[in-house]
């Protein structure tokens, strides 16, 4: 008995859930040729507004003048003078270093740490005998490599910054040890 309760409970539930349809029909129309673009009437204005062009670029005339202040020759002295003065001229970078010791096989695991964990750290495995040294990044300010350094010492324990010295007016080669 209870059972046909429960059942009856729920087809009543069912059909009171289904939703309430009415048939309705009717012929919609509307008449949307107002709205509809006139091509002829576009052709025509835009035929209009290229001969309109055509007239403008006849009678316009291109005119040069001649260059009498030319400051070329100052501005590029003035760059020699201050490349020559700051020739001798260190400034300081940093860098985070990850790894340091005598095993090749674990800095490059470690490198390839680095590039799972950070993609954009671009890290580089130096050496310089007897250590292996897996060095990010390459910043002109600590606190531009502190926020890298606090990326990258959740993963790394022992990071830490390192700063070093670059000659300015000298390009830095690739493989070049920090």
């Amino acid at each position: 008995m209870r059972n046909i309760y429960t059942l009856f409970g729920f087809l009543l539930l069912v059909a009171a859930c289904s939703p309430k349809t009415t048939p309705s029909s009717s012929n919609y129309q509307e008449d949307l040729s107002v709205y509809r673009p006139d091509y002829v009437q576009l052709k025509a204005e835009q035929k209009a507004n290229r001969e309109k062009e055509e007239v403008r670029k006849q009678t316009t005339t291109s005119t040069t003048f001649p260059v009498t202040n030319d400051i070329t020759t100052g501005v590029e002295n003035q760059l020699a003078h201050f490349a020559e003065a700051n020739a001798g001229s260190n400034a300081t970078k940093y860098t985070i270093q990850v790894y340091s010791g005598t095993s090749r096989e674990e800095a490059n695991e470690i490198k390839e740490r680095v590039y799972e964990d950070f993609p954009s750290g671009n890290p580089k495995v130096t050496y310089k005998q007897p250590t292996y040294r897996v060095r990010v990044g390459d910043f002109y300010n600590r606190v531009d490599a502190y926020l890298t350094y606090e990326k990258l010492r959740r993963s790394f324990r022992r990071a830490i910054v390192v700063p070093y010295k670059v000659q300015l007016g000298e390009k830095k080669t690739e493989g070049a040890d920090y």
